[in-house]
């Protein structure tokens, strides 16, 4: 019996031992498929992407130009019904 109990212990620590071994691997996770990146930019006027605070606050008029990053959005995206 003690022979057993002895066996199922040692058993159990080479278990534990080989678990920690594999947990402790680094592996790099696969990149997220629908990543989206921004490659191109694009000159608007402020007054289309500020509010009227904003402008004040970044002493900006309506009419001047800013650069935004265009993200480009897949073709089956239904626009809201707030969309115009």
């Amino acid at each position: 019996m003690k022979h057993i109990i002895a066996t199922s212990a040692v058993l159990a620590l080479l278990a534990g031992t080989a678990s920690a071994a594999n947990t402790q691997m680094h592996e790099r996770h696969a990149a997220f498929p629908n990543g989206v990146t921004a490659t191109d930019t694009a000159k608007v006027q402020a007054s289309t992407v500020y509010s009227n605070k904003e402008l004040q606050q970044a002493h900006l008029n309506p009419t001047s130009l800013v650069t935004v990053t265009v993200i480009p959005a897949p073709d089956h995206i239904t626009p809201s019904k707030h969309d115009n």
